[in-house]
């Protein structure tokens, strides 16, 4: 036996949110159909999730380039944006919930430059600008302060981003890590990104690490640091940074 069964007529609602494809052109702020959820976030917002970069809203010569964020930290950038929770806060004394600013007064920070620092998602990150006109190329910093590690010591899953390695007759000898009291200053230099932006060539003289200007560095310019051409001889690998494809540096480096 055969039913007829009466489906209910749904051209009206296919109708009502049907947009075609002149409607997309001539007006593309259209509300999206039903079930697709927006967001609303900044140029500011999402430029420092994709690029982890952030403008210091204090003053607008400064930008961070946030090279020293832990991955943990970062994945849930977008999150936070998508959600509502905009991560994106920068000013000159961050207050962050059961985290204490860091005392700077103690690190002896040679003249010409100062240490800032900018939250996001929840994690304060700090940097090292220039405040001189010009530090000129040739100009050395250091030497690095910290902690001697055994390499022995060191586990595949220890946060590493404060240590440099320090070799001896060709072969690695221990670490130094940055980190806690007996750091400086210099722990607070960020790993440049790409080739570009690199300011800084870190150097291993008789045991110790120094920073080395290889380019004019002008007021108002985060320090940023990669290994020298001697650690080439020294870890048997590669350890220049990339060009960027098209010779150029993101916008906010520009501004």
């Amino acid at each position: 036996m055969m039913v007829n069964i009466q489906r209910p007529n749904m051209m009206p609602l296919i109708q009502q949110h049907f947009i075609s494809p002149m409607q997309r052109l001539y007006n593309p702020r259209l509300v999206p159909p039903l079930g697709i959820p927006t967001f609303n976030f900044s140029r500011e917002e999402l430029d420092m999730v994709l690029y982890g970069y952030t403008q210091n809203k204090v003053d607008r010569c400064k930008g961070h380039a946030l090279s020293g964020i832990k991955s943990l930290d970062l994945s849930h950038g977008i999150d936070r944006i998508l959600t509502g929770n905009s991560p994106v806060k920068s000013e000159s004394s961050p207050t962050v919930p059961n985290i204490k600013p860091l005392d700077l007064s103690g690190l002896d920070i040679p003249d010409g430059l100062t240490v800032l620092q900018t939250l996001f998602a929840r994690t304060i990150h700090y940097g090292v600008f220039c405040t001189a006109t010009v530090i000129s190329r040739g100009t050395k910093f250091g030497p690095f302060k910290g902690k001697t590690v055994n390499t022995s010591e060191v586990k595949s899953n220890d946060d590493n981003s404060y240590m440099w390695e320090v070799f001896y007759e060709g072969k690695l000898s221990h670490f130094v890590d940055g980190r806690g009291p007996t750091g400086g200053w210099m722990s607070f230099v960020n790993c440049a990104r790409y080739a570009q932006e690199q300011n800084l060539i870190a150097l291993q003289v008789d045991g110790d690490i120094f920073y080395e200007v290889c380019k004019d560095i002008p007021h108002g310019t985060e320090l940023l640091v990669w290994y020298g051409d001697c650690y080439l001889q020294f870890m048997g690998v590669p350890v220049s940074l990339k060009e960027m494809a098209d010779g150029g540096v993101p916008e906010e480096l520009n501004s």
